[in-house]
């Protein structure tokens, strides 16, 4: 089915949190999200993310559960739309159908590019992974410490153009026994600091190193969020068939911590803790500093990717506000043009990046300059990634150009953040929108907050004037905060006042609004 851009306003956007309760609510209030809804919103989703081809794609919906078909030019897109299915409010579990096309890479070239693509990047180089290509479908042979190594080489691989499948077979060696309460103790810290998880709702067993996590959360993707989490040093296996969805019950699934036992000491705590658990970041010597929720990171760094991530881990973590990243990058002397060559290389090897055209400069102090046009804003920004993953980059400066205006705020606010999920929610598209009167554009912001999981049982008051909105009242985290003023600006506002207050914050903080944004005229939707 072809998906339509010409969608209500009904169908909305973005989501990713938590929702539950466990008493349920009158059937009447729970039949509110139809799988028609569901189906619709998760449809606009689709249509509005860039490397996705949306009209390649069915997606069908009964009960809540979203079944996604169709073809796909690249794993990264079928695993994209995945995410965005999981991130939609009332999707119970995702069931993928997709088949990702062959490319015309032979066996022997995609497996060249695994293996350059592993050994430039500085987190995988000194890992002892084996990749094999069959008809496109790759399998990981090796061993590595953590489970969060296992899945950083999946990711590198991921972004390898051809690459139709992967089958990790990489063996983890825990190295140290631990015992199961200490398995317990870990997790639940874990589930507690993320501001991705509503844990209220979940309980944690561990028995022989095996890890079970029942109870409920509110979307699909914050359960595999869960999952993740629950991937501990030491766990041997993670089981979440007991964690439903139930985007309904939010108010029983939400943390009951107030903010004076969200200190400082205990932020900076938590981000340590983030840090052991990230391969990137676990083996630097980083000071964290906290006042009031403001985090500043110091120290030095030997490449531009593990900045990257130190800051993403340090965003994650509740009671964060504000991330000053002071990181320094201090790597191995490389001759400039050797990274300049292994630049253009990773460009050439990526699934999601059109390398014709763009031209790599690079210092003899290792800064790389961007030169060109992209496709979408989201294309430009994984160049700049790419760049980032390789030894000897100290900095990019990404000026490649795109065709069409951001469809809000500043684009490069609004993918400085490399969470996976900050980037599913990003609609990039150049889709027509129409100037909304006040009235019909409160609607729209309204319909599409009302889709955010994370939202459930917030409050939320709308007001629009000249088509600037202005958002009052309480949430929970900086997170929601934040996604919340996206919808706004993707509902077709020229300027978001963002003037809500977080539950886990320090009540003297004031948070600014949004700065004005100059955009050029929309154009009018027929």
């Amino acid at each position: 089915m072809n998906l339509t851009p010409h969608l209500t306003c009904a169908l909305l956007l973005f989501s990713a949190g938590a929702v539950c309760a466990t008493p349920d609510p009158a059937p009447a209030q729970r039949s509110e999200l139809s799988d028609a809804e569901i189906r619709a919103a998760l449809i606009y989703r689709l249509n509005a993310a860039a490397m996705i081809a949306g009209d390649q794609l069915t997606v069908t919906c009964g009960h809540g559960v979203v079944t996604l078909a169709g073809q796909q030019p690249h794993l990264l897109g079928r695993r994209r739309a995945v995410r965005i299915a999981q991130t939609v409010k009332g999707v119970r579990s995702v069931v993928d159908r997709i088949e990702v096309l062959p490319s015309d890479q032979s066996d022997a070239t995609i497996q060249a590019h695994l293996v350059a693509a592993l050994a430039s990047d500085p987190a995988t180089e000194p890992w002892e992974v084996q990749p094999t290509v069959r008809e496109g479908v790759v399998t990981l042979r090796g061993q590595v410490q953590s489970f969060a190594e296992r899945e950083l080489t999946e990711s590198v691989c991921l972004g390898v153009e051809g690459v139709r499948e992967i089958q990790n077979e990489l063996r983890v060696d825990a190295q140290s026994a631990r015992s199961d309460a200490e398995l317990r103790a870990e997790i639940e810290r874990r589930l507690t600091w993320d501001t991705r998880v509503e844990d209220g709702l979940i309980e944690v067993h561990v028995v022989a190193g095996r890890v079970t996590l029942q109870g409920a959360v509110g979307s699909a993707f914050e359960r595999r969020q869960a999952r993740w989490l629950a991937w501990v040093r030491g766990v041997k296996h993670v089981d979440t068939a007991r964690l439903e969805v139930r985007w309904y019950a939010r108010n029983s699934m939400k943390r009951t911590t107030l903010w004076p036992e969200v200190s400082d000491a205990k932020i900076v705590d938590a981000i340590n803790a983030a840090f052991a658990h990230d391969p990137r970041v676990q083996h630097a010597e980083v000071q964290i500093l906290a006042e009031s929720g403001v985090v500043t990171l110091r120290g030095a760094l030997s490449d531009l990717k593990a900045k990257h991530a130190a800051g993403e881990d340090a965003r994650n973590t509740l009671g964060v506000w504000e991330v000053r990243n002071e990181l320094e990058i201090e790597p191995e002397l490389r001759d400039p043009s050797a990274i300049k060559s292994e630049v253009e290389a990773a460009l050439r090897r990526s699934a999601w990046v059109r390398s014709d055209g763009l031209m790599v400069l690079v210092t003899a102090t290792g800064q790389v300059k961007l030169l060109g046009e992209a496709r979408s804003h989201f294309e430009r920004a994984q160049a700049a990634d790419e760049a980032a993953r390789i030894r000897g980059v100290t900095a990019v400066h990404n000026d490649l150009t795109v065709s069409y205006a951001f469809p809000f705020g500043s684009t490069a606010k609004a993918f400085a953040d490399w969470d996976p999920l900050r980037l599913d929610y990003l609609g990039d598209r150049p889709l027509a929108r129409r100037a909304l009167a006040a009235e019909a554009l409160r609607d729209a912001i309204e319909e599409r907050l009302r889709w955010l999981p994370f939202l459930e049982g917030s409050e939320v008051a709308v007001s629009v004037k000249a088509r600037v909105a202005t958002l009052r009242g309480h949430v929970d985290t900086w997170t929601e905060r934040s996604l919340a003023e996206t919808c706004a600006f993707e509902s077709g506002a020229r300027e978001v006042v963002n003037l809500l207050e977080c539950r886990f914050g320090p009540p003297w903080i004031r948070l600014p609004a949004h700065p004005p944004v100059e955009l050029s005229p929309l154009p009018s939707a027929d």
